[in-house]
């Protein structure tokens, strides 16, 4: 009865672990997308700069 309890517990303390580490996770990923997103327009917007630059100087 005791061993049955104890598995119990251990069970849903293990669950809930994993269910916290994922949500975690998760909210790691959507960081570093949201990052890598923005690092993405800022090197296009570098770029288009540069193509502008390259036209507009003189050959």
């Amino acid at each position: 009865m005791l061993s049955t309890f104890l598995w119990g517990i251990f069970l849903v303390i293990g669950i809930v672990l994993i269910v916290l580490w994922d949500k975690k996770r998760q909210k790691r990923k959507h960081r570093s997308y949201v990052y890598s997103e923005e690092n993405q327009k800022e090197l296009e917007v570098k770029k288009a700069i540069e193509r502008e630059r390259s036209r507009r100087s003189p050959r």
